[in-house]
């Protein structure tokens, strides 16, 4: 596997470095999150996210956001954010799972979308809470039809919708697309069953709902079909569930991945819907025989709908890598058929990236998907998969602590480039931990909802992600909207944008959706985003909300001003060796070069600001081994980025600072 990784590298007030090596530090006023040796936390064994089954906070009263004392420096703060109201909903649950999808929009219909349950005050021939309902917007979110209701279960209701607008094959009438919900099924308001597949044609004909209980599933039982709903121009719609027993609260097991796949039905109208379980066999825990898999997975299809990928986060039973990576099923039929495309080591990606380990054996150091921070994928215009997530680092072989990583809150998206490579992108960090919903008062947590889009083209991704201020909260408990965008084809990406800090709507972003698919406008790549707020009158949890359509997510072309800059195992042609000892160190460091001939050397000391803090022009150095001494006496402690130019080629070290 060639490492070819070019790393974004995000401060928290300023412009984004692309780096080529590792981590590097924010500003002290970031309260430093990236710093040797991280934060040592153990991995959690997964626990999938369900609303309280019972639910008594009569008494709790939301606590209100503190006030911002001083703002910080205003330099990736734009604030150019607006807000549209959707709906309603009775209270946040159907919002909980971040890899679901919500928010949606359809390109050939252009046509957004937003699934949740029932809105407040809307009556229908069934009318519980576990309605399912799609709002859609003609006009790019300016105004919003609310008036679709999607499923009518009376006995047994939904919950954790996904829903996506789908255009049956030669459709060309936006409001003769389709409202595609998959939800699963609570029976008796306690026990889990299979799940509910449902379509509304968009100007409320043609209604059609299948529920498929697990008693009569025709592949395999499943849970929770509610994971990463996708459809493409060929019409079809996919959404991933699980052969998991969430009713089982004590040794739950997953017995694979159940893949649903929707074809549209000329004839009768509606969707034909067939299921295909993918199991796959993880390496066991020692200690309780447990699976090793953080996650339930997600899927991602190509703007087609006919290549598409699963990714599972765990350790293989055949190729176990020792840290949870990703395993990646690919099918290329629409999903006729799938295969196991990829079960290999990613540590080459990230070797160097991390600071060393100070263990006696450092070759153990590697990367562990670290999912406290959510999980998605979208599929580029070469049909190549990204995967967006938190990558941390792992330390030890020993058996005791294969669950512990060293978190330091780095999102990477990592992808298959048109040449079969894999890469690493570094999209960001996240400045705070996840949020258990103690400072706000509710049941539930929430995290930074990891999201990933693609342009209209597919040869951009937009990251986005909650986060707060770390002047106001060391959890992400006040959130708001950072957005980094990519383009694959120049080579280039934007600086770390803050889309509502400063403005009206501050630390105020809660449960975050992006659509997988954004439009094209003047040049712009522009993203349709939702978030909620409480509108209850003690703002938790259990009361209503209203959800928002998020305006005013984009990318100019003028903002893609960064080139990717080579990777570490890409050295410039006349690099023989680089090397950079003692690191870490207190204050000066050795930078030793291998030179295969004579060259001029300028060495740059470089902050997550992308600041260059400290630059020398060593001038020309002979051929063979030159060290270089750098002097780091009056930097605080974290990790910087040394770029070091060769002629007129450039490669990177990272370096630890410890004071």
């Amino acid at each position: 596997m060639k490492k070819n990784v070019p790393l974004i590298n995000l401060g928290r007030a300023g412009s984004i470095l692309l780096a080529a090596c590792c981590l590097a530090i924010l500003p002290a006023s970031a309260q430093n999150r990236v710093m040797a040796p991280g934060k040592l936390v153990k991995a959690k064994k997964i626990v999938a996210p369900t609303e309280p089954k019972v639910q008594n906070f009569t008494n709790k009263t939301a606590k209100p956001a503190p006030v911002r004392k001083s703002t910080p420096g205003s330099g990736n703060q734009i604030a150019t954010a607006t807000k549209v109201d959707i709906a309603t909903s009775a209270n946040i649950y159907g919002s909980l799972v971040a890899e679901g999808t919500l928010g949606a929009y359809n390109p050939t219909l252009d046509v957004i979308s937003y699934t949740n349950r029932k809105a407040i005050g809307n009556t229908f021939p069934v009318n519980n809470s576990g309605v399912i309902q799609t709002h859609v917007s003609y006009d790019k979110g300016l105004t919003w039809d609310t008036t679709l209701a999607i499923t009518q279960n009376a006995t047994d209701p939904n919950r954790y919708p996904n829903g996506v607008v789908a255009n049956p094959p030669g459709n060309t009438t936006p409001n003769q697309g389709y409202a595609v919900v998959s939800a699963p099924i609570i029976v008796g308001g306690a026990t889990w069953d299979g799940g509910t597949f449902a379509s509304l044609r968009l100007d409320n004909q043609n209604a059609s709902q299948l529920n498929i209980y697990n008693a009569s599933a025709p592949v395999t039982p499943q849970y929770m079909p509610r994971l990463g709903m996708c459809t493409g121009t060929n019409g079809n719609v996919y959404v991933l569930g699980s052969n998991y027993d969430f009713n089982n609260t004590t040794n739950p097991y997953f017995d694979g991945a159940v893949i649903n796949k929707g074809v549209w039905d000329a004839a009768n109208n509606n969707y034909t819907w067939t299921q295909t379980l993918i199991y796959h066999a993880f390496s066991q825990d020692p200690a309780d025989g447990s699976q090793n898999f953080s996650s339930l997975g997600t899927i991602a299809f190509s703007q087609d709908g006919v290549t598409g990928y699963l990714v599972l986060i765990g350790r293989d039973s055949i190729n176990d890598h020792q840290a949870p990576m990703p395993i990646v099923y690919r099918t290329t039929d629409a999903g006729a058929t799938w295969s196991l495309y990829y079960t290999g080591d990613f540590s080459p990606l990230f070797q160097g990236f991390f600071p060393a380990s100070s263990a006696a054996n450092p070759a153990v150091d590697r990367p562990f998907w670290n999912l406290q921070n959510s999980l998605d994928a979208q599929v580029d215009a070469n049909g190549k998969i990204h995967i967006l997530c938190e990558v941390s680092a792992a330390y030890s072989n020993d058996a005791d602590s294969l669950n512990f990583l060293n978190s330091y809150g780095t999102v990477f998206d990592v992808y298959e480039d048109n040449s079969g490579n894999w890469n690493a992108l570094w999209v960001g960090t996240v400045l705070t931990d996840p949020e258990d919903g103690t400072n706000l008062n509710w049941a539930v947590g929430t995290d930074a909802r990891l999201q990933i889009t693609r342009s209209a083209d597919a040869t951009k991704m937009g990251y986005f992600w909650m986060d707060t201020d770390t002047l106001i909260a060391a959890t992400n408990a006040y959130p708001n909207i950072i957005g980094v965008a990519a383009d694959f084809t120049t080579q280039t990406y934007t600086n770390e944008i803050n889309f509502t800090a400063g403005g009206n709507y501050d630390g105020s972003n809660y449960w975050l959706y992006v659509a997988g698919d954004s439009w094209a406008a003047n040049g712009n790549f522009v993203v349709p985003g939702m978030t909620s707020r409480s509108i209850g009158a003690t703002g938790t949890d259990t009361e209503p909300w209203m959800h928002e359509f998020v305006g005013g997510l984009e990318f100019t072309s003028n903002d893609f001003t960064n080139p990717f800059i080579t990777s570490l195992n890409e050295l410039p042609n006349n690099l023989n060796t680089i090397v950079l000892y003692p690191n870490p160190t207190a204050s000066l460091s050795n930078l030793m070069l291998d030179l295969k001939s004579g060259s001029n050397v300028m060495v740059n000391v470089v902050n997550s600001l992308g600041q260059t803090i400290s630059s020398q022009n060593f001038g020309f150095r002979a051929a063979g081994s030159n060290n270089l001494q750098l002097d780091l006496s009056e930097v605080s402690s974290g990790l910087y980025i040394i770029q070091v130019m060769i002629g007129n080629e450039w490669t990177s070290k990272v370096l630890s600072v410890q004071k």
